[in-house]
């Protein structure tokens, strides 16, 4: 669970609720206001102090913008988290094929980090994401509708075994954001299957 310093992970990985300790160490000052940005006060249930993730980003969103992992290598790991909700950051060996959709980003100079930033990076995800994600046993299943071609990001590791439809086709899945999955969609409303089967079985 990242610490409170680096609460734009939790926009990245779609983390809608928190829950701390009620007994423990206070989530807000004593002003009300919480230690991430985003985040207010929903509830206390068994024991547990519940905050609503008030700058949500729903499973399965796209970018505008794509960036080589070696040049996202060189950014300092301060920076990095809020990086990844900018561009979508691409191994180098499947750099060329996605520039082709997305545009390259060559200077983060100008991205301040900031909590302004951040929720403004939230909104820009949100405006593109998936309207339904659903789990089972073997994957998920989501959809989305899109004004033009893109990849479609789930913060979801990426591990051999799995594989990818769009409407029944099958899809190339893409290793980004440091160990996640994005598939690329064409423009349109489209169901996303992710499916898992075990190596080896």
């Amino acid at each position: 669970r990242p610490g409170t310093e680096h609460y734009a992970l939790r926009g990245l990985l779609s983390v809608k609720y928190l829950f701390a300790y009620a007994d423990g160490q206070a989530f807000t000052d004593d002003l009300g206001y919480t230690q991430m940005p985003g985040f207010t006060y929903y509830d206390t249930q068994n024991g547990f102090d519940v905050y609503l993730n008030d700058a949500y980003i729903p499973m399965g969103f796209t970018y505008e913008y794509c960036m080589r992992r070696s040049d996202f290598d060189t950014i300092s790991e301060r920076r990095r988290q809020i990086v990844l909700l900018k561009t979508l950051v691409v191994e180098d060996a499947d750099f060329d094929t996605v520039s082709q959709v997305l545009e390259p980003l060559h200077d983060i100079s100008a991205l301040y980090y900031n909590n302004e930033t951040y929720l403004d990076l939230c909104a820009e995800r949100r405006r593109e994401s998936c309207s339904t994600f659903e789990a089972d046993g073997g994957g998920f299943t989501a959809s989305i509708e899109l004004e033009y071609d893109n990849y479609v990001f789930f913060s979801v590791p990426a591990e051999d075994g799995w594989s990818a439809q769009v409407d029944g086709q099958d899809a190339e899945i893409i290793p980004v954001n440091v160990g996640f999955m994005a598939v690329r969609v064409p423009a349109g409303s489209h169901t996303i299957t992710f499916s898992y089967r075990t190596p080896g079985l």
